[in-house]
């Protein structure tokens, strides 16, 4: 299954505003579609977009290999 996500590119660095980082050490990148973290609290709006390569490899890690 392929999944395409929204791309931003900053310099060097890539971002996706469709998903979103928390303050927590492990688990923290989720969907723009949760509202608020239920471990650390933070929302979307208070925290920075998800770095495409950090969200690559979680999701490979997790058993979807599927981008793009």
């Amino acid at each position: 299954m392929k999944f395409q996500i929204a791309v931003e590119n900053i310099g060097k660095i890539q971002l996706t505003s469709d998903y979103w980082d928390c303050e927590c050490i492990e688990n923290y990148i989720h969907s723009k579609h949760i509202d608020k973290c239920l471990r650390c609290g933070y929302r979307p709006d208070e925290q920075p977009d998800s770095h495409v390569v950090e969200l690559v490899k979680y999701r490979q890690s997790i058993g979807f290999d599927g981008w793009l």
